[in-house]
């Protein structure tokens, strides 16, 4: 397993040359970084997923604003197997309803799509004694799940869970 892909955030630090902490980070562990939004088609020789990652926005005391940002903002509008967002510092995995469509080509077939979106957690520790009070608990926001979503890519679908560290 590795990481393939860092998206811009909005905590990060530019140095004077230009460049973010992201992407000095994409370097150093040899992924690609995107600065906004990016689709990823990812292929195997029986399989091919297409992955849709963005920073992320808005956010929620409560997961069920997560996931009626998913369900409102970005499963109407992006075509993606996977949609992977960040910005709540949120972990979760949820599977969703398929999408039906048909197959290209000049004999169409009727076709369903399983559809997967993920909070990709975070590693903002806050609520830490004898630490200076941080922007989430100034806000009094609710702690972080220190962590990652991994995920497998399998014959009947995407698994995804939470690793907290």
């Amino acid at each position: 397993s590795r990481i393939l892909l860092i998206v811009q955030g909005n905590h990060g630090w530019q140095f004077d040359d230009g460049r973010t902490d992201e992407q000095l980070l994409a370097e150093a562990v040899g992924a690609d970084w995107a600065e906004g939004q990016a689709f990823v088609n990812l292929v195997w020789p029986k399989r091919s997923i297409t992955v849709m990652a963005h920073h992320g926005f808005g956010g929620s005391r409560m997961r069920s604003g997560d996931v009626r940002a998913f369900e409102r903002d970005v499963l109407p509008y992006f075509d993606a197997d996977l949609s992977l967002l960040g910005h709540s510092h949120d972990a979760h995995f949820s599977r969703y309803r398929p999408l039906v469509g048909i197959s290209p080509g000049l004999r169409p077939i009727q076709t369903t799509r399983k559809r997967h979106a993920a909070r990709c957690g975070s590693f903002l520790r806050e609520y830490q004694p004898g630490k200076r009070v941080g922007y989430g608990e100034e806000r009094l926001f609710p702690p972080s799940i220190i962590g990652y979503i991994a995920m497998e890519v399998g014959r009947d679908g995407i698994t995804g869970d939470v690793v907290e560290v």
